[in-house]
């Protein structure tokens, strides 16, 4: 019982990269269903040969996915966060802060759009062969529906 009435700082770390691995594992499975998802979809458009609404389709779905995971963690990452005292103390401008807060929101935001939209851009890519335009407009879309 050497940490006997301390934390012990070694179990802190490990918690913490289990943590941040846990959900590194979760982001990758999720990843791949969402890919499997959209192979069989697309490749169901592909034999009723209407591909052209799968695109637009799965940017829609990731705009309504957007806006029910930022109504359901906004209220808790922007308002009842436990660091504003603290932040708020710092020689910092507020505005800073919020925008801070922002960003973090639009991050989380964008890596769910593009664990979404990449598997899109491939699959619409094999089966249809699309000019290279349309993977300018699809990077520029993958920026912006997180906004939208």
């Amino acid at each position: 019982m050497l940490w006997a009435g301390k934390k012990n700082p070694k179990n802190k770390k490990r918690v913490k990269a289990r943590s941040a691995s846990g959900t590194i594992v979760a982001w990758v499975i999720a990843g791949v269903l969402i890919a499997l998802y959209e192979y069989i979809f697309m490749s169901m458009l592909y034999v009723e040969g209407n591909t052209a609404v799968f695109p637009p389709l799965v940017a829609m779905f990731a705009m309504f996915l957007t806006l029910i995971t930022s109504v359901s963690y906004a209220k808790a990452l922007l308002f009842e966060a436990k660091d504003h005292d603290m932040l708020f103390a710092l020689p910092i401008p507020g505005r800073t802060i919020v925008a801070a807060k922002l960003l973090t929101m639009y991050t989380l935001d964008s890596i769910l759009n593009i664990v979404m939209l990449v598997p899109c851009a491939i699959f619409y890519g094999i089966f249809e062969r699309p000019h290279i335009s349309f993977y300018i407009y699809y990077f520029i879309l993958m920026l912006f529906v997180s906004l939208i």
